[in-house]
């Protein structure tokens, strides 16, 4: 089936750079996260027809990020977080029926580790090697290779 519905997010969030010394630096932070996919109804091709209901995800995200400067090798950072989804659970329905909903609330750590190396201040180039992950309610990893040149 083919489907579309709407969608809007956003996030407010604060946090704080700590400069530890000339080359640690740890970022605390707090955020909340809204987002919000319309309902739509999928006819198929057998002549059924399912009605999925809006999903609404609340997130609070609190965590940290420390970040290593090398100097002209670049810099490396960790990061751990906590999250909890306070709802996101989508609903679906088939005739008079309920289809079995899935949900994402509940709690999930997140991490990241990686490092940035850009060769002096005035260089356009940049490379940023890293991985990220999350066990708990949510689960998954990630690994990201980025090349960035500014000009």
């Amino acid at each position: 089936y083919d489907t579309s519905s709407n969608y809007v997010g956003g996030h407010l969030g604060y946090g704080r750079v700590l400069q530890l010394s000339e080359a640690n630096a740890l970022d605390v932070y707090g955020k909340y996260l809204f987002s919000r996919t319309g309902s739509d109804t999928a006819p198929l091709s057998t002549g059924e027809t399912y009605d999925f209901d809006a999903v609404t995800s609340h997130r609070m995200l609190l965590g940290a990020r420390y970040t290593y400067d090398a100097g002209k090798s670049g810099k490396g950072y960790l990061g751990l977080a906590y999250q909890y989804e306070f709802d996101g659970e989508a609903r679906a329905h088939w005739q008079i029926y309920d289809i079995p909903s899935p949900t994402a609330q509940g709690s999930s750590v997140r991490f990241e580790a990686g490092w940035t190396y850009q060769q002096t201040p005035t260089t356009p180039l940049a490379l940023d090697l890293g991985i990220s992950g999350s066990a708990g309610k949510q689960r998954g990893i990630g690994f990201h290779a980025g090349v960035n040149y500014a000009f």
